[in-house]
């Protein structure tokens, strides 16, 4: 389909929402993760910048693991798992199941996109619709913020984070 085809779809416009559902909490978690590992776990610097790197690790992770997965299970199979694991990371705090399972949503998606609307145009209609993943790219930082500044402490946000991510 042409980018203005698949603008008159309604999967479209659910796809879109499911990339910033999930989008979201990876990138609320990986703006402040840091920062969340010192305040909500009492962690050192150099300890939650380790905390970093262990997201990145499983991010990368997530990315070719849901790729050789979403071969086995289809797209769709594969993303109803990614968001209840990733809902389930969020109540344990757990930097490196979110780590993944964000690898493992931005890994798929473009195959998803093709899958949907074609090979012919995916680049645009892939770029079309990370629309919804730059939306999750300036809300889910704010929401962390918004709350921290608001309550002092990050868990409300994860609580959020996993309400957002169980609606992808």
């Amino acid at each position: 389909m042409s980018w203005q085809e698949m603008l008159c779809q309604k999967k479209f416009y659910g796809m879109c929402a499911m990339l910033l559902c999930g989008g979201l909490s990876g990138m609320m978690v990986i703006s402040s993760a840091s920062d969340m590992a010192q305040v909500e776990a009492g962690f050192s610097p150099a300890a939650a910048a380790l905390m970093v790197s262990v997201l990145s690790l499983f991010n990368a992770g997530g990315r070719a693991s849901a790729g050789i997965l979403s071969d086995k299970l289809g797209r769709i199979g594969t993303l109803s798992l990614v968001f209840p694991i990733s809902v389930a990371a969020l109540f344990a705090v757990s930097i490196a199941l979110v780590g993944a399972c964000f690898g493992a949503l931005m890994g798929i998606f473009p195959g998803f996109t093709a899958d949907e609307f074609g090979q012919r145009n995916n680049t645009v209609n892939y770029g079309i619709l990370f629309f919804g993943f730059a939306l999750s790219g300036m809300l889910g930082p704010q929401v962390a913020s918004w709350v921290m500044s608001g309550t002092g402490s990050y868990r409300s946000a994860f609580l959020i984070a996993a309400v957002v991510a169980l609606a992808g």
